[in-house]
């Protein structure tokens, strides 16, 4: 999922080559990716379609696996459209269905997306103990990825808790990780939560530099969510330096993925979410 593009070209092959040895758990199972693939491009109908009917397919079929990877897309797709409470049903499912199934082991993923709602609530406290927990485990697996993400999100509730050179501590660690990891689509997420750090320290210039290579990074993944807010942020910096004609071209460049983005949505619910999101 670091590059949407190439993403959606394995997942293909992988559901042709399902459909041509029969398998049909594989068919649906890519289904899910290449409907993640198309939230990612902003078109929420194929998404919502996509991985609804895996969802449909993984349950008829006793897929266990399946069912919780679905979940958790879904828990996703409205933590990304704001809608926290209702992420909550899916990550509890998801929990629920491994713990019925021992084998597929501790799902970090699911737990990820569980603080992200709860910070998304504001409840800082609960939020702080289940990332404790999941950064202890992804370290002491070796789960780079995992562990980077956990320490990201350490790093947003230590600046919850204006702690400035904590924050700063555990994304440059994340960083480190990231870029061990050839993680863009995260890295620009990253370096976005760097820039918010350093404009509250005032440090408006560093800021900006990790701003603008937040929306880089954001636009290299083929993050059509992440961009138009990565470009905003860019913008802002450079109005505060009084580079207004280089502040008119980010926030032209981010109202471009945005309209893009709302012009592939066919209904008033999928417009509200890009809407929410951006």
């Amino acid at each position: 999922e670091t590059n949407t593009g190439a993403m959606r070209s394995d997942w293909q092959a992988v559901e042709q080559l399902a459909k041509e040895t029969g398998d049909q758990k594989w068919q649906y199972r890519a289904l899910a990716q290449l409907g993640i693939a198309a939230f990612y491009d902003g078109d929420l109908e194929a998404a919502r379609k996509d991985v609804g009917t895996a969802l449909q397919l993984a349950t008829k079929s006793g897929d266990a696996a399946g069912q919780i990877r679905v979940l958790t897309i879904l828990a996703y797709g409205l933590i990304q459209t704001k809608s926290y409470d209702q992420a909550f049903a899916y990550v509890d499912n998801a929990a629920e269905l491994a713990k019925r199934t021992p084998d597929v082991g501790y799902q970090y993923t699911a737990e990820e997306l569980r603080v992200q709602a709860l910070l998304g609530l504001q409840q800082i406290e609960k939020a702080q103990r289940v990332n404790d927990e999941l950064l202890n485990r992804a370290h002491e697996a070796h789960r780079g990825a995992h562990e980077a993400t956990a320490l990201a999100i350490r790093a947003r509730i230590a600046a919850t808790q204006k702690n400035a050179p904590a924050a700063l501590a555990s994304l440059q660690e994340a960083i480190k990780i990231g870029k061990a990891e050839g993680l863009t689509r995260f890295l620009a997420e990253v370096y976005g939560s760097m820039a918010d750090t350093y404009r509250q320290a005032g440090d408006l210039k560093t800021a900006q530099q990790f701003a603008e290579s937040a929306a880089q990074a954001s636009q290299e993944s083929g993050d059509f969510w992440g961009a138009p807010q990565r470009l905003m942020a860019v913008a802002e910096l450079q109005t505060s330096h009084g580079e207004y004609r280089d502040a008119d071209r980010s926030y032209d460049r981010a109202e471009a993925f945005i309209d893009s983005v709302i012009g592939q949505s066919s209904t008033a619910l999928a417009k509200t979410a890009v809407i929410r999101a951006s």
